[in-house]
């Protein structure tokens, strides 16, 4: 099989890093490093716009036409409601014609749409596994709460909220050194390397006695998880266009949905068939089940992530062809490969914290991370509290909301990618999440409208994807600013969640949180306000970088950036 996908193994059966020739059409190369890396000074740019306009007016202006590489845009009489374009100064008028949504984006040939496939089940199929033997351990802990486990290490008052809390300490801690050195380490190895420590933290998980112990394994997890969450991002966004990286980024994600919904009837099956077993409750054994299923995606991860980037390919299931067809249709990856030298440096620290983008962004990613209130564990806790289902119902019920949530990932991708439109989609995502915080805050309703409000409880998490694309359109030009970005954004979100969760969600006030259902609905609405304020500002450096996606934008009426001929272009 791996002969058959590879087409040969003349680099034998482990990865290896492999050094592949470049194939660039010289031509179209040349006349696009031409057009893009043309003198824009603004020191020449004024010499031009300093031309009296209405002399010149009265010559005759030869407006280039537009072509592959360039189109030129009058910004005179703009329709007002092209405020909500998004893409508006991202995207030329011709790219948008040849962009109607396709699973296989730009790849078109059938040997093209091959090494799409194949990239798929290398990276996004296979990291969507690894993060979802994560959240599983992760929902694994509140599963195994009400199943047994609270009883055995004498769980009381606000411990599960602490347990939950140093995991989300560990990946603060350990989030920012691992960025600088993300670049100069063989990823795919490394990733092999934590998913095997994460599978023996969760064993030894399984073996805690007391609270500190249980709490000591958790926070080794948040640890590897701070890794795992920034390499593969790195991963998805260097390998996959622009254009497909969502759809590619919610496949990702698909990862939280499975583990949430497989916990359930994992732990369910575990307590009906296992509790007793060598002295080991049920709850025990589903840590170490996900130790072993740790353990075999370690080994899948190996022999099938492509590697680093597509300058440094090492996945066997790639064949050179399919290397030289990522290149082609990333022509800009190697923008997207991190230099950690620049991220040592002061100067590019000074140039992050002086700028507004970073504080956009921090406040942007909080909002989402903070915005649901399934990871309190509420809606099981709640279920406990009514005293009618056995510890095998309560496991089943509890993967109600995940299957709800498969929906919403899928809604949020397809809206993204196919409207071209993600604040609408965070929009969308937060109408749903206000509408159960809202039933939830007022507590005293019907149990079935309760239950609905329950399903939705995941709706926060559901903009996740398109909020992440916009915090990499926001800087896709500057790829140090960018990782920079991801890491203080991603640090100040989980630290301001680690802050809220011990105010809203202390487990001593479950299962009404009179405090977190306001606190969740309050943030729907001011996350879906936010979307739009965001939108502008992306918009705003898409605007700045125009010239650099292929859109030079000139006004007829009062003269501004005026092309008066081809060669002042």
């Amino acid at each position: 099989m791996v002969k058959f996908l590879h087409g040969n193994l003349k680099y034998g059966i482990f990865p290896t890093v492999r050094d592949i020739p470049y194939e660039e059409n010289s031509a179209t190369a040349e006349q696009k490093e031409e057009i893009i890396s043309e003198d824009t000074s603004s020191s020449s740019l004024k010499e031009k716009n300093d031309v009296d306009f209405a002399s010149e007016k009265s010559k005759t202006f030869d407006i280039p036409v537009s072509n592959e590489l360039l189109e030129y845009r009058d910004e005179a009489n703009r329709p007002w409601y092209k405020f909500f374009d998004e893409l508006e100064y991202s995207t030329t008028t011709q790219q948008r014609k040849q962009s109607k949504w396709s699973w296989f984006g730009p790849f078109q040939t059938k040997e093209e749409k091959w090494t799409v496939i194949k990239l798929d089940l290398t990276l996004a199929v296979v990291s969507m596994f690894a993060y979802w033997s994560k959240y599983l351990d992760a929902v694994n802990l509140n599963n195994a709460y009400v199943s047994g486990m609270s009883d055995k290490l004498n769980l009381k008052g606000s411990d599960l909220t602490d347990i939950q809390n140093i995991t989300t300490v560990g990946t603060i801690i350990f989030q920012v050194p691992f960025l600088f050195f993300l670049d100069r380490i063989p990823l795919v190895p490394y990733l092999v390397v934590v998913e095997i420590i994460w599978s023996f933290a969760t064993l030894g998980a399984g073996f805690s006695q007391n609270a500190a112990q249980l709490k000591a394994c958790r926070f080794i997890l948040g640890m590897m998880e701070s890794n795992s969450y920034l390499a593969y991002q790195y991963l998805i966004g260097g390998f996959y266009p622009t254009s497909m990286s969502t759809t590619r980024s919610a496949i990702y994600y698909v990862g939280q949905a499975a583990g949430s919904l497989s916990s359930g009837f994992l732990m369910a099956r575990i307590k009906k068939d296992l509790s007793g077993v060598n002295g080991h409750e049920g709850w025990q054994w589903n840590f170490f089940i996900d130790c072993i299923l740790g353990i075999v995606i370690a080994i899948i991860a190996f022999y099938t992530l492509p590697g680093n980037s597509p300058d440094k390919i090492s996945s066997l299931w790639l064949s050179d062809n399919d290397v030289k067809n990522i290149r082609k249709y990333n022509p800009g990856y190697k923008s997207k490969v991190v230099d950690s030298k620049n991220l040592l440096t002061l100067k590019s620290w000074k140039k992050l914290f002086g700028g507004y983008k970073v504080y956009l962004c921090m406040f942007y990613t909080a909002l989402c991370w903070v915005s649901s209130n399934a990871s309190s564990g509420s809606y099981l806790l709640w279920l406990k509290s009514l005293k009618r289902y056995s510890v095998v119902q309560l496991n089943n019920l509890s993967v109600i909301p995940a299957g709800v949530f498969f929906g919403l990932l899928a809604t949020a991708a397809i809206w993204s990618d196919v409207f071209h439109s993600k604040y609408q989609a965070v929009i969308l995502s937060q109408i749903l999440n206000m509408y159960g915080n809202i039933i939830l805050s007022i507590w005293d309703v019907s149990e079935g409208l309760k239950k609905s409000a329950f399903y939705l409880q995941m709706a926060g998490w559901m903009s996740a994807p398109p909020v992440y694309m916009q915090l990499a359109a926001i800087s896709k030009h500057d790829i140090t600013e960018r990782a920079q970005i991801l890491v203080v954004s991603n640090v100040f979100a989980q630290a301001w969640m680690a802050a809220t969760n011990k105010l809203n969600w202390d487990s001593s006030e479950a299962p009404k949180y009179p405090k977190g259902f306001p606190f969740c609905a309050s943030i729907a609405g001011i996350l879906g306000a936010f979307s739009v304020i965001f939108m502008y500002y992306q918009k705003k450096y898409d605007k700045e970088n125009a010239r650099a996606n292929g859109i030079v934008l000139y006004n007829s009426k009062t003269g501004e950036n005026y092309p008066i001929n081809k060669e002042d272009i």
